[in-house]
């Protein structure tokens, strides 16, 4: 029966695709595996536009670690079906069980699973069955690290942090802050950040003309000279800060400064830079600008990690880690591993007893075999005496780690790495080409693994760069990741998305926005990534809260044009008013952490019908007006009624105030008792009279 229904709704849906010449075809979704599991994961979804264009949207989730479920299936089931007892059960246990009261949180698997382990119980088969000893989540604390924005001169620019500095965020950010390297601040100001520094284990100390003259410049292995440069008035002294910081590292410098915008021109000028209201003075530097006074003085290539942030490299081994390791595709090595299942072994029972004996050391082979689409090599394998007393041989452990896994992961693994190598091969073409005897040994291996040789390698990475010209491909690749849920896509203009998403693209959006990124730095210092398909732009953007706020608010712009070779930055504040994101959903991922709950604001808040949300919506005043004039009010993640009492003259309706409709009774003319209402749901009940029923 099973069968016969798949076969008839997959003729059903070809027959579909087949007419879609019709003017009003419905949306649907396609729901794999229905029979099989109790809330069906959604496998993909099409869209139609049933007014105007009639544009078909389709959104692939084979992939997601989150996907939709669906709930009730028993609904889409006739009467008599053989099993819909079976779902209605299930159905009547969910409801008992409150699952179905907040329906924001049930709309997706992650979120669906956590709030049946909150109820205190779990799912097997097609029953809810109560766990045995008591579920308490625990909360994960997240510090929330402030960026600086806005140093002033030399000691009195020390300021007062409450979080870490950008650039040690970007240290953080890259694995730096490990534990395993040691940190020397030079110009460390008040010594916030070296607090927060030792705090956790690292071993840091600074010193500072002013703060901290006593203590003694250290050799380290890190250095960091963060808004120090740009509060030096004189250039000679500049440099000498600039050439000191880095004859202390040992490892990496890491240079932070001010970037030009447009505030950087209010003060009075002084030499190359501003005297400030404070007499104090301040030099703001544009990327180019930065980047060759960091090259000219310490001849030594610098690299932008984020905007006024730049790495620069002595040991040059660690170099070009990083830049291997800033092209790899973590997220989406792990997904590859999660997203498939292992085959089940088919070795007799004492192989698969081999394995479980020897699972912890086999699987961190495995592990390394996936990280790098290929078979590690035995200078890779940190315990090879262990693995070489057991199996005997190296290559005979390999043949039986591969008998016990799925070859599907394998070349998953081999794709994501290769597509990995090409990006970072085709951006590193803006650089002075490495001699390939000059390459570390690992990545040499990978080479030779994955595309024979380094100039077959280097030859399809320019192949991939060129296309970058090509708005066809490019729109090409936008259309297919939206497909995939990456991101908002509007045709044949753009691509917009979260900055966490960039890692799962194509190589050829990858790239594009690579070749940003080597002027901007570090693109996940932003929240939203814009790809213009056919103009040769790339905008980045950053807001006040985007994981946390519904209705986050821009406070930093970057519009980068690559056949210029620049970047405009555009900062909001008090001049400027720093406009809503409205619909935040449309680019973000479902895995992404509160997805479910900003889809149903996003639902809500159009379904209100007070706002045109197309284009760039309404600005926040004339928003925030608008709703509370219809009774509204933003409550964490949802909009509720409001709770405010309002002015009896304020506007209620098109027609009419709250006064209008309160002292308008005979008894209330007759008797003058004011009447009013004390509770807020009853000045929106008469809100409501008066819209709907008027």
């Amino acid at each position: 029966m099973q069968k016969n229904l798949r076969k008839l709704l997959k003729a059903l849906i070809t027959m579909w695709f087949e007419s879609l010449k019709i003017k009003n075809p419905f949306p649907f979704s396609i729901i794999l595996v229905f029979f099989d599991q109790p809330f069906p994961k959604l496998n993909a979804s099409w869209r139609v536009e049933l007014h105007g264009s009639g544009r078909i949207h389709n959104c692939s989730y084979a992939d997601s670690l989150n996907p939709p479920i669906l709930h009730r299936k028993e609904l889409l089931l006739p009467s008599d079906h053989k099993e819909i007892s079976k779902f209605q059960a299930l159905t009547s246990t969910a409801e008992t069980l409150g699952l179905f009261d907040d329906l924001s949180r049930i709309g997706f698997q992650n979120q669906w699973e956590k709030l049946i382990a909150e109820r205190g119980y779990c799912l097997i088969d097609n029953e809810f069955v109560p766990l045995g000893n008591d579920f308490s989540e625990i909360d994960s604390i997240s510090e929330s690290y402030t960026a600086t924005v806005g140093e002033v001169p030399r000691h009195l620019t020390a300021l007062v942090r409450y979080g870490f500095s950008a650039p040690i965020q970007m240290l953080a950010r890259f694995g730096f802050l490990d534990g395993s390297h040691s940190v020397f601040d030079y110009g460390c100001g008040r010594g916030d950040d070296l607090r927060g520094l030792q705090e956790n284990g690292i071993r840091a100390s600074g010193w500072d003309p002013h703060y901290a003259p006593e203590n003694q410049k250290k050799l380290s292995n890190i250095v960091n000279l963060g808004f120090v440069i740009n509060v030096i008035e004189d250039v000679n002294e500049r440099i000498e800060a600039l050439q000191g910081a880095y004859s202390l590292a040992q490892e990496l410098l890491v240079v932070a400064v001010m970037l030009t915008n447009q505030y950087a021109v209010k003060g009075k000028p002084l030499y190359d830079g501003i005297l400030t209201t404070r007499g104090t003075f301040q030099k703001f530097y544009t990327p180019s600008e930065l980047k060759i006074f960091i090259e000219q003085n310490l001849y030594e290539e610098s690299i932008p990690v984020a905007p006024g942030i730049f790495f620069v490299f002595k040991d040059k081994d660690a170099e070009q880690r990083f830049l291997v390791d800033r092209s790899r595709s973590r997220s989406n090595l792990l997904r590859a591993a999660n997203s498939q299942v292992d085959r089940k072994p088919s070795k007799v029972e004492k192989d698969l007893a081999r394995y479980t004996k020897h699972q912890a050391l086999l699987d961190s082979i495995w592990l390394q075999w996936l990280e790098n689409g290929r078979e590690p090599d035995k200078s890779e394998v940190i315990n090879l005496p262990q693995v070489l007393e057991i199996f005997g041989s190296f290559t005979r452990a390999l043949r039986f780690l591969r008998s016990q896994k799925d070859d599907v992961i394998l070349e998953t693994a081999r794709k994501i790495r290769q597509d990995d190598l090409l990006v970072y091969f085709a951006l590193g073409m803006f650089e002075k080409r490495k001699p390939y005897r000059h390459l570390d040994p690992q990545l040499q291996r990978d080479i030779k693994a994955h595309f024979a040789d380094y100039g077959s390698a280097q030859l399809e990475a320019r192949e991939l760069l060129f296309q970058i010209s090509q708005p066809e491909r490019i729109d090409a690749a936008c259309r297919d990741a939206a497909s995939k849920g990456l991101g908002w896509y509007i045709e044949g203009e753009s691509l917009q998305l979260h900055s966490s998403l960039v890692e799962r693209l194509t190589p050829i959006l990858r790239i594009y926005i690579g070749c940003g990124a080597a002027l901007y730095g570090d693109i996940t210092s932003a929240d939203l990534v814009k790809i213009h398909i056919r103009s040769g732009k790339l905008t980045l953007m950053r807001f006040d809260d985007f994981c946390g706020e519904p209705l986050p608010r821009m406070i930093h712009r970057v519009k980068i044009l690559f056949y210029k070779q620049e970047f405009h930055l555009f900062e909001y504040g008090e001049e400027f008013v720093p406009p809503y994101l409205y619909l935040k959903s449309r680019f973000m991922n479902e895995e992404m952490d509160s997805y479910a709950e900003q889809v149903a604001f996003d639902n809500q808040l159009e379904a209100l019908r007070l706002f045109d949300l197309s284009g760039y919506g309404p600005n926040p005043s004339e928003f925030i007006h608008n709703l509370n004039l219809a009774r509204w009010q933003i409550d964490g993640i949802r909009l509720i009624r409001s709770q405010s009492i309002p002015n009896l003259d304020t506007p209620c309706g098109k027609y009419f105030t709250y006064r209008d409709l309160i002292e308008c009774g005979e008894m209330q003319a007759r008797t003058g008792i004011s009447n009013l209402p004390k509770e807020a749901d009853s000045y929106t009940a008469i809100y409501e009279l008066a819209t709907k029923y008027s």
